[in-house]
């Protein structure tokens, strides 16, 4: 039977009789699979960068990424007065976004979820909470396990480390926004996992950086808006989603504001 592009499709196996009957039951239904046509590059892309990552080409995920980045994230934006200002830190354009069709949201996620890379001279890590597993995905057939924050030899390293980790959290909250606006409930609770983790060692810090109340925050609310029996059958997020406000209520508490660490208390 033909295809009609561009729509979404459930495929299932099952058997049948001459009779074309079926000769017992239907197996699992795939998940669903949309024929795109024209394939969108930026799609291809996302998917380069993501393979490659787990293949061990760090060179080629970060050239890919740097393509769909070309694609999905404003360069500049104008202020309150109209004038075209450089876009402080990552933001993605709407339009772009409005405009991409549902697979690509989903790789850009799955994109925007890939860690920075660490490579400091002999690493030594920091004591966390223990590592978390992210759930597997189509497109990443392993479970995504994520190393803790890498400290380096000296205090420079250090502090470049610590500036990746909050730089690749900022990229992890626009992905856990953008799953969260297309529905997909598996990629939120994925996200919140892995900023969550990411998270951990600054938390653990004498002076946590403020901006991490903003990703505690996403976080928080990213948790609350989970169906409650996917949090009851994962003990993970059910411990997150124990530890995540107190962890906000903390962090605000500590730079004074009473009334954001307030906000956690429901």
């Amino acid at each position: 039977s033909e295809m009609e592009l561009n729509r979404q499709f459930i495929f299932a196996v099952g058997a049948f009789d001459p009779q074309g009957q079926p000769a017992g039951s239907i197996g699992t239904s795939s998940r669903p699979i949309v024929p795109l046509y024209p394939l969108p590059l930026h799609l291809c892309w996302a998917v380069l960068a993501l393979t490659s990552y787990y293949l061990g080409c760090a060179k080629i995920s970060r050239q890919a990424m740097a393509k769909v980045d070309d694609v999905f994230f404003m360069k500049q934006m104008r202020n309150a007065d109209g004038v075209l200002i450089e876009t402080e830190g990552p933001r993605l354009s709407a339009q772009a976004i409005s405009l991409a069709p549902p697979a690509a949201l989903h790789a850009l996620v799955h994109a925007l979820y890939i860690p920075p890379p660490y490579a400091p001279a002999q690493p030594q890590t920091v004591p966390i909470r223990p590592t978390m597993s992210l759930p597997s995905d189509p497109l990443t057939p392993e479970p995504l396990a994520y190393s803790p924050l890498l400290i380096g030899e000296d205090v420079g390293k250090t502090v470049s480390l610590q500036k990746a980790q909050l730089h690749a959290i900022s990229r992890h909250q626009l992905g856990l926004a953008l799953a969260a606006q297309i529905g997909d409930h598996n990629l939120v609770a994925h996200g919140v996992t892995l900023i969550y983790h990411t998270m951990v060692p600054l938390l653990a810090l004498p002076q946590p950086p403020r901006a991490l109340s903003g990703a505690l925050s996403l976080c928080h609310h990213a948790l609350h808006a989970l169906r409650p029996q996917m949090l009851h059958a994962n003990p993970q997020l059910m411990r997150m989603a124990e530890c995540v406000p107190l962890e906000g209520m903390c962090l605000r508490s500590s730079v004074g504001e009473a009334v954001g660490a307030a906000a956690y208390m429901d």
